[in-house]
């Protein structure tokens, strides 16, 4: 809630005090919002021009490690569209640690197209391409030291294929998702590995969304997630996945209320998820969603094209307690837009690309210890191939700004709480271990049939989403964005 008081500043209330179990507020000045958006074009920096031979098209969020250095992917190179694994040192030089044209350790099989990394809590970081790989699924593997990587599984077809993501767990399990493949008339996999072995927890179909598309790991040791099509509506779903129950659908996308989510899922402390649609809302450009599972769906801010649209990267929540994100297109020169949303509410539009600094981001935005934000363009710069720019966060008057108490933050794993130490890590709730009986089953008729023999291999043109439903077609026509971004 939002109040005026008699001097002209405004009392938000109502913010849930995590420590003290009581609501709380805070002054927000009333020329803040000018003063926030004149601070970040003041201060925004294009730090990097990516040239082919360091990477091109970058698409996934920066990850962030206790040194303070930055990593991150790209999916072209000069040598073709294969990718690169990229460090920033705290100097913010980049150094290119892996090239996936060259031998990368998987028997002959090249594998490319890098997702957005994430770090274990052994400190060491995964990824995965989404293709490629002995059956040209794509693969999971693992950054080594010396650049190079080791291939933890290659994605068959019925386990999945085109995997998008994957994330860790404060014991070191990895859970990730695929796009494709699963079974026949699967359209994408929710799978976990662990012990040099993957099993897929469940194997998506139009009931509870096509092609998911983000995952994150809530606070409550369930699994949540986005499919960017099918669904009650046929435009795309928010899911929960409890270990003892199985997956859930919590919201299908039906238009009015955004459309075809390509992005996932931020979690807040009270289990609020936060996120992002590209389409739907009343001007189809897109919608910022909030929604607490047991709950009505609250839209926070719809996209006018004019303040930016189509988000493809989910939200982050910074340390003074507002969201920030992009948006692929919109603004003035229709090369996208950097927002934040406030917690009482309040939208603005910060940051306007222009190409020259930088155009179409598709990832989503990194706090580094510097307590400046980092981000990435998929085009554009000095050659058109991207950038990777940053800008701090805005200072705010002492009565505004955000502490712990006031706020909540995204979930994280140990190694990302360690990037904090100022902050005390909240305890994690316990990790549920129970696989529904009906993944063991399927998963145990597929190691039946899987002889891992050469002719299993992943056929790309056998397995492939199923065509749009007519209530779809009119927010996917002409619409690129169409994969989940890191």
């Amino acid at each position: 809630m939002l109040r005026r008081s008699r001097l002209g500043w405004f009392i938000a209330i109502g913010i849930a005090c995590a420590s003290c179990g009581t609501d709380v507020g805070f002054l927000v000045p009333p020329g803040d919002r000018d003063a926030v958006i004149a601070n970040v074009g003041q201060n925004f920096e294009s730090f990097h021009d990516f040239t082919d031979n360091d990477g091109s098209a970058p698409q996934t969020r920066l990850l962030v490690v206790p040194r303070g250095e930055l990593y991150g992917t790209t999916t072209g190179t000069s040598e073709g569209d294969r990718g690169t694994v990229f460090r920033l040192d705290s100097s913010r030089t980049l150094d290119v640690l892996h090239d996936f044209n060259t031998d990368d350790g998987s028997a002959g099989a090249a594998t490319y197209a890098p997702s957005a990394l994430t770090r274990l809590p052994d400190g060491s970081i995964v990824g995965v391409t989404k293709a490629g790989g002995e059956r040209l699924g794509g693969a999971l593997f693992r950054l080594l030291d010396d650049g190079s990587i080791d291939i933890l599984h290659h994605f068959s077809g019925r386990d999945g294929a085109n995997p998008v993501q994957a994330i860790a767990s404060d014991r070191g399990t990895i859970y990730g998702i695929t796009e494709v493949g699963g079974s026949q008339g699967a359209q994408g996999t929710l799978f976990a590995y662990e012990g040099d072995r993957l099993t897929v927890l469940h194997r998506f179909s139009d009931a509870d969304g096509i092609s998911p598309t983000g995952l994150v790991l809530g606070e409550d040791g369930r699994l949540y997630g986005t499919t960017r099509a099918g669904g009650q509506y046929g435009l795309g779903t928010m899911f929960q996945f409890d270990f003892a129950t199985g997956l859930s659908v919590l919201h299908a996308f039906g238009g009015a209320d955004g459309a075809v989510p390509v992005a996932g899922l931020t979690v807040a402390e009270d289990g609020s998820l936060y996120g992002t649609t590209a389409r739907g809302g009343a001007n189809d450009s897109g919608v910022i969603f909030r929604l607490l599972p047991g709950s009505p769906i609250e839209i926070l801010h719809e996209f006018s094209g004019e303040d930016g649209s189509t988000p493809a990267a989910p939200v982050t929540l910074a340390s003074d307690g507002y969201l920030y994100g992009t948006t692929e297109f919109g603004g003035r020169g229709n090369s996208g837009t950097i927002f934040r949303l406030a917690p009482t509410g309040a939208f603005a539009s910060l940051y306007q690309f222009s190409s020259r600094d930088g155009a179409f981001p598709r990832a989503g935005l990194t706090e580094a210890r510097d307590r400046w934000l980092y981000g990435t363009t998929s085009s554009g710069g000095a050659f058109g191939r991207g950038t990777i720019f940053r800008f701090p966060l805005p200072a705010l008057p002492e009565g505004d700004r955000a502490t712990p108490a006031t706020t909540v933050s995204p979930r994280a794993t140990p190694a990302e709480r360690e990037t904090e130490d100022a902050i005390a890590s909240p305890t994690p709730a316990p990790e549920a271990r129970l696989v529904p009986s009906v993944a063991l089953a399927a998963e145990a008729a597929l190691d039946a049939l899987d002889t891992g023999a050469p002719e299993n291999k992943y056929d790309p043109a056998a397995l492939k989403p199923v065509a749009p439903q007519p209530s779809e077609l009119s927010y996917l026509a002409g619409s690129p964005t169409l994969y989940p971004l890191g």
